[in-house]
């Protein structure tokens, strides 16, 4: 383990950034209280809550670098110490949508733990479901999820990822994703399947390929941001924590991470 990654602690208004799992695609603008639950909770309660929100970069993780274009970090000097603005570990649907939403002035890593398209994200076969047709509510996609949790779903983060669904759809689309669209299902525009616990139709899909129609359309995309820097074939091995006092609490914070070249070990 020799590459060394950190970032400054630069923070960004009090605010944190999280990306969402693949069911959103997309980051946000939160208040530190919102993990208030997830500190507070049950063990088993914080791993699904965690599960939840997978693509969350735990804080705003600010971090030059080698560059190569568009991509491809593969051979570097070994015990290289990198510096980024935000460092993303994980370059499936949630990773590459957060590195796309960034500011074109933020520096960005994108770690990837083998070839940058090769992941989860590129087989899930079935869609994504959000509330796409007026006959849909987003209190009935709610609460199919907290039935089909069996009591175990935060509910505000199942609220928070329903709610912010559509608009993440809306910007796959824009991003070139071809979601199918006949025949549509109401006034969705798409055609939507239904799938195990859910009351309506509300699974949008591309024939049954999604998941490689999503990831491979937003991997062309990171050719038009020069600011993002993948790693590939690259495994984060730890992290890189540090404890901070704020006011009378001392708090524990990320500052960035030991990356090992699985090709190369280092």
């Amino acid at each position: 383990v020799s590459w060394l990654l950190t970032m400054t602690s630069k923070q960004s208004s009090g605010n944190s950034w999280i990306g969402s799992n693949w069911g959103i695609f997309s980051w946000f603008r939160i208040q530190p209280d919102f993990f208030s639950p997830w500190r507070d909770a049950p063990d088993l309660n914080r791993l699904i809550y965690a599960m939840s929100v997978y693509g969350y970069i735990a804080e705003t993780l600010y971090t030059p670098i080698m560059a190569t274009h568009p991509w491809g970090i593969n051979a570097m000097t070994p015990s290289a110490n990198l510096s980024f603005d935000v460092l993303i570990i994980g370059s499936g649907a949630a990773g590459l949508s957060l590195a796309l939403r960034l500011p074109a002035n933020v520096r960005t890593g994108l770690v990837a733990k083998r070839g940058l398209e090769e992941g989860n994200t590129l087989y899930a076969q079935g869609g994504i479901s959000a509330v796409l047709d007026a006959r849909d509510s987003v209190d009935s996609h709610v609460q199919d999820t907290l039935n089909a949790g069996g009591g175990l779903c935060n509910e505000e983060v199942v609220r928070l990822v329903v709610e912010h669904g559509p608009e993440n759809i809306r910007w796959l689309f824009e991003e070139g994703v071809e979601f199918t669209r006949t025949p549509a299902t109401g006034s969705s525009g798409y055609h939507l399947t239904r799938e195990g616990g859910h009351s309506h139709r509300r699974v949008v899909h591309a024939a049954d390929a999604t998941g490689q129609e999503v990831e491979t359309t937003l991997v062309r995309q990171l050719d038009s941001h020069p600011n993002v820097t993948v790693f590939e074939h690259h495994i984060a091995v730890d992290l890189i924590n540090a404890d901070h006092r704020d006011g009378r609490r001392l708090r524990r914070r990320c500052h960035g991470a030991y990356l090992l070249g699985i090709k190369t070990d280092k």
